[in-house]
């Protein structure tokens, strides 16, 4: 027994021994057990600044335009997706054991609808937001779940009838009587790929890329879309693996025609599609001619086919701008959340769409509209001073001589726009006015509150 004894008193210390030399060797790294402490990050003050910023009504900080720049979507549309998600999965009101206040569900989607729209990491929120890195990446993922969940149905498919027999009018005043959309594929880079898919997810530029397959109007709102073929695939292996041709194969998607239509003598029944030359010659899909072809019709024609074709073109370029998350290599690691992701996307961008469209059909003048949206965020001092032209801006004096807002416009109160000095710019400047003019002409014409 006491030899026993004495061993085990030996064993015992050799292992002290060792736990010694292994917390000196942690002094300059490695992992340690348990979890990093808490972070007092004030998730009251956090929710209660971003009320103040922008939901406080007239006396907001930031008015509509910087609300709509920096969270993407307009008011009315963010409401009703916080309505719909608000009170589901993480996105609730809650308290800790000792009744302190949680996240906010606001902060929450906010800080999803951030990282979505300025392609930032799940951390950059953190200091204003007060939400941290793992909790902001897990909101992302569940976020465009709920998204897709709640509104795919109304933002996603086969038109109504009322919006497919605008469609159909607006693309036969553009000289194509019976064609619904473009067609075409996207790429976008993944930085996380696997490296034993790597192969098959090489694209025709530098890394690894997903490719995305859209049907596009000519209003940009994206009706069918199919994403994560692999980077290596051109645009006929897509259409061949494509749910969309599935869909329409099984007739759950209709190209029926609301009414026949006839070009050349021909009546047809089917809507078709505009495409690049690479696609097949089916019957739904209308290519332009060979580059070879000299004939001036063809020529004419594929010019015409062409510019109409870059509907498709413009969207993924719009998508991208308003989606910062797109511009950059994609960072996750599952197909399916990066899948959700860029449907979540396209299903934000086509309810901004659908709101624009709205108000047009109300008579409300989207044009203008958003003539005058896209000239107060280019131009604030113009614009501020079409709309006050006796203020003490740079621009006002040019804007009253050149006539803008005055009854004898082209004489104006200080003089001829011509006796301006507007300088090496003069050309740029003097449409500045022309677009200040019909800015402020837009102004006289809104009824005073």
């Amino acid at each position: 027994d006491d030899l026993v004894d004495e061993a085990m008193a030996i064993i015992v210390d050799e292992i002290e021994d060792e736990d010694e030399d292994e917390d000196g060797r942690r002094s300059w790294g490695g992992s340690y057990p348990g979890r990093a402490q808490n972070k007092e990050r004030d998730f009251l003050g956090g929710y209660e600044r971003v009320v103040r910023d922008y939901f406080s009504g007239a006396d907001s900080v930031y008015d509509e335009i910087d609300f709509e720049r920096r969270w993407v979507l307009e008011r009315e549309n963010f409401n009703k997706v916080r309505d719909a998600i608000v009170g589901k999965g993480s996105f609730v009101y809650s308290r800790n054991a000792t009744k302190k206040p949680q996240i906010h569900p606001l902060c929450r989607i906010l800080a999803c609808i951030r990282v979505l729209s300025y392609g930032s990491s799940a951390d950059s929120v953190d200091d204003y937001l007060r939400i941290g890195e793992s909790t902001t990446s897990a909101a992302v993922k569940e976020f465009a779940e709920l998204v897709i969940e709640n509104f795919e149905s109304d933002y996603l498919g086969y038109p109504k009838e009322e919006r497919l027999r605008r469609v159909l009018e607006y693309n036969e005043r553009r000289g194509f009587r019976g064609m619904f959309a473009c067609w075409d594929c996207s790429h976008w880079r993944w930085k996380n790929t696997p490296v034993s898919q790597a192969g098959q997810h090489k694209g025709r530029k530098e890394g690894k890329t997903l490719v995305q397959e859209s049907v596009v109007g000519h209003d940009l709102y994206c009706y069918y879309h199919a994403f994560g073929f692999p980077g290596s695939c051109n645009d006929i292996n897509v259409l061949e693996r494509s749910e969309t041709v599935f869909k329409f194969l099984k007739n759950e998607y209709s190209l029926q025609a609301p009414e026949n239509w006839t070009v050349n003598g021909r009546t047809r029944d089917w809507l078709y599609f505009l495409t690049d030359g690479i696609y097949p010659s089916w019957a739904i899909f209308c290519k332009p001619y060979p580059r070879d072809d000299t004939d001036p019709k063809h020529l004419y024609f594929s010019k015409k086919q062409e510019g109409a074709r870059k509907d498709v073109e413009r969207f993924f370029s719009v998508l991208a701008e308003e989606f910062g998350i797109l511009q950059k290599p994609l960072r996750n690691w599952y197909m399916q959340d990066i899948s959700n992701i860029v449907k979540c996307c396209v299903i934000l961008h086509n309810m901004n769409v659908a709101s624009r469209t709205a108000r047009d059909i109300a008579g409300d003048g989207i044009g203008q509209w958003w003539e005058d949206r896209a000239f107060q965020r280019n131009f604030p001092g113009i614009a501020n001073a079409a709309a006050n032209p006796n203020s003490k801006s740079l621009f006002a004096p040019m804007i009253r001589g050149a006539g803008v807002g005055n009854e004898n416009e082209g004489r104006g109160e200080v003089g001829a726009a011509s006796s301006i000095s507007l300088g090496e710019h003069e050309g740029q400047t003097r449409a500045f006015l022309v677009a200040a003019r019909h800015y402020r002409t837009h102004l006289a014409a809104q009824p005073s509150e």
